[in-house]
This record gives structure tokens, sequence and C-alpha cells, in this order.
């Protein structure tokens, strides 16, 4: 009757009648299994963390539930957990195909690149021959998210070309990170041409519409960009993010009123997302209304990793608030982010920002020649592309 209930959408009932069968025997491990299984449908990770662990407690070596605790404890943001449990497990167990590929996607999240591709490595060679294209094209295409990882774009490449000749219709993803090793060697026509190909087989994929629409900008062919997004709002279709992206847009072209109206609908739909906030708070500093900015940054939760768009923003409340040294400081906090992260690009381009923010806020404070000073800085700095030249010269122009 618990399963049942489960089914039919009711997981509140089936905890209850878990509960109570867990209960009256409470040496059944299969019961405290489906009970974490109850907890997680209803969203309840730690609860269903705590159901799992018991049942593993009661039958070790039950591998269902040890590829279920580490599905939650992966979940949570607890990959050094799910490491301590799975590493014995698929040792003693390597045949577990399951069970290495959460082994893998475990070491993925702490940062170990070159052990979970082992892992998937490994995964290839015990499969042989018996393994589906479509699997064979996600493994290689996990492997090669590992190489891009690791600077890799030359195995990157090759990887997920073979992915996508196993499997041309299985999933964007392959097409997705080849157009990012396009976009790290600077080959935007063969990013483009990757991504209008791939846009074709999976129309409804729109994080591939954002990703086209984010290397149009970054050519600086802004109404391009618009344009891709704007038919998805148009249909009322548009996830939060691809609002908050095309509010991005807006931005650039100094259409504040259109981006904060797309970017607060974003963030209403999804007020917990880190990018979307981060998103709303820097167009409402660049039209000028700290208080509104301010407000949206407290909305972050305290588990949002701090990224580089994020201190970079937090720099930039710092010098509309009047505290020059702190701005500052974030904003080369930031770049040296960006540069610990291996992205040399990103890092000059949050440097040649910090100066055009700069120069503006020692003009509000009325210090032309300071302004004039940063401007010189900010233009002497040339990233790859996306660069901030245009609005430094602009700038230099009004004074």
């Amino acid at each position: 009757r618990s399963i049942t209930k489960l089914q039919s959408g009711n997981p509140h009932a089936a905890i209850a009648a878990l509960k109570e069968a867990a209960r009256l025997n409470v040496r059944r491990a299969e019961y405290h299994h489906a009970l974490g299984v109850a907890y997680e449908v209803a969203g309840e990770s730690r609860r269903a963390e705590r159901a799992f662990r018991t049942a593993l407690a009661l039958s070790p070596e039950v591998e269902a539930t040890v590829h279920a605790l580490s599905i939650v404890l992966l979940k949570q943001g607890q990959p050094d957990n799910a490491l301590e449990l799975l590493r014995p497990f698929v040792e003693s167990h390597p045949s577990d195909a399951n069970g290495r590929d959460l082994l893998a996607k475990a070491y993925y999240d702490v940062r170990k690149y070159s052990h979970a591709r082992t892992q998937l490595q490994i995964r290839l060679e015990i499969a042989g021959g018996e393994m589906s294209d479509e699997e064979r094209a996600r493994v290689l295409t996990n492997i090669a998210a590992t190489l891009l990882q690791d600077g890799k774009g030359g195995p990157a490449e090759t990887a997920l070309n073979r992915a996508i000749e196993l499997a041309p219709n299985w999933s964007s993803i392959p097409y997705e990170n080849l157009a990012h090793v396009w976009v790290q060697s600077e080959q935007w026509d063969k990013a483009v041409h990757t991504l209008e190909h791939a846009k074709r087989l999976f129309p409804a994929q729109q994080s591939l519409r954002r990703f086209l629409a984010g290397v149009y900008a970054r050519l600086d062919r802004y109404d391009e960009a618009i344009a891709e997004l704007t038919p998805l709002y148009e249909l009322g279709i548009a996830e939060p993010e691809t609002s908050s992206a095309l509010g991005t847009f807006y931005e650039w072209t100094g259409d504040y009123d259109s981006a904060i109206r797309l970017q607060t609908e974003a963030y209403d739909r999804s007020p917990k997302e880190p990018a979307i906030i981060n998103n709303l708070a820097y167009t409402y500093l660049m039209a000028g209304n700290v208080e509104a900015a301010r407000g949206v940054l407290e909305s972050m939760p305290k588990s949002a990793e701090p990224h580089v768009e994020l201190v970079a923003t937090q720099g930039l409340l710092r010098l509309w608030e009047g505290d020059r040294a702190q701005g500052k400081l974030l904003y080369e906090r930031a770049e040296q982010m960006a540069s610990k992260a291996g992205n040399r690009n990103l890092a000059r381009r949050v440097r040649q920002k910090k100066y055009l923010e700069l120069a503006k806020d020692s003009l509000r404070r009325g210090d032309l020649a300071a302004a004039r000073l940063e401007i010189a800085r900010g233009l002497s700095i040339r990233p790859d592309s996306n660069s901030f030249r245009v609005k430094l010269e602009d700038l230099l122009s009004k004074l």
C-alpha cells in the first residue's frame, strides 16, 4: 500500500505508512530503504539520508541502498562523504557500473578530475562491446568534461566528436561541450555552427539558445543575442535563466528598463538562483539604484559559492556605497579567482571593468584627472573578446 501511495503522488501518506512499518519491523532494511525513497520524493533529503543510512547499517551490501545514499549525499553537496561510501564499495564490486558512475561524479565534485576520468575509462573497459551507443556517448561526454576542466581541449574535442558520431540525437550536452572547446580556442565560427546544428536537433533545449546568444554577445553582436532569445520570451515559454540572460543583453545596450523588467520576472520565478540574483543586482547598480541592488544581494542563499561575477558585483556595490578601497579589493579578488581557474580572458575583462568603474567613481567624486588615469589603464588592457573598450572610450569622450 505504501508503494501505491508513493506512485500515486502522495509521498507523505507513504512516509506515514512506511514509518509505521519500520517501527514494527525495525530490523527490516527494505522498509528503511523505501522510507528513504519516500522522503527523497517528498524533497526531504536530510531525512532520506538518515533512512538510507539505517538501511545500510542493517544490510551493508545492498547495491541499491549504496547508490541511493550516494545520490542523496551528492545532491546535498557532500561529495567527500559520498567518496567515503563509494570507494570501498566499488573496489569490492568492480562490475557495479552505476556505482562507478557515482564515484566518478563524486571525484568530479571535489575537483579530482583525473580520478573521475579514470573511473569512467574503467567503466568503458569493463563494459567492452556490451554498452549501447547512447551509454558509450554519455560516458565519453563525461570524460570530455573532466578533460575540459583539466584544460585539455584537444583530447576533449576527440571524445566529444566520438560521442556525437555514436549517438547524434542522444543529448545536446556533447554539442554544448564541444562549443565550449571552440570558445576557449577563440574559434567563434565553429562554436556558432556547432550550436546552430544542435539547435535544429534539440529545438526545445533553451540552454543551447542561451549559449548561442552568449557567443554572439562575446562578439559584441548584441542585436543577434537579443533576437535569439526574444521569441522564447514572447511565446511565454522562456525559462527564468533565459529571461535573465535576455535582460543581461539589454543591460549592455543601456536599456535598463527592459533589463530590470526581464530580470525581475526571472528573480520572482527563481528567487534562490545565484546567477539570477547576481544579474538583477548588477543591473540595478548599473542603473544607479543602490538600495534595490543591496536588497537583492542580501537574498543570496548563504550556501551559494562565491563566483567571479558575484564578487565583482559586490565590488561594484562597495564603490557605489563610497568604499573605494574595498570595491577595488573585491574586483582584484574576482580577477584572481578567474586567473586561478585558468580563465585569463575573463581575468582581463574583470580588470578592465574595474578600471571602468573606478573611473566612474572618480567622476562621481568630481576628480577628472583620476578618471582619465583609470580610463587610460582600462584602455591598455586588451581582452580577446567582449571587452569594455567602447564603454571606456565613450566615457572618455564625455569628459
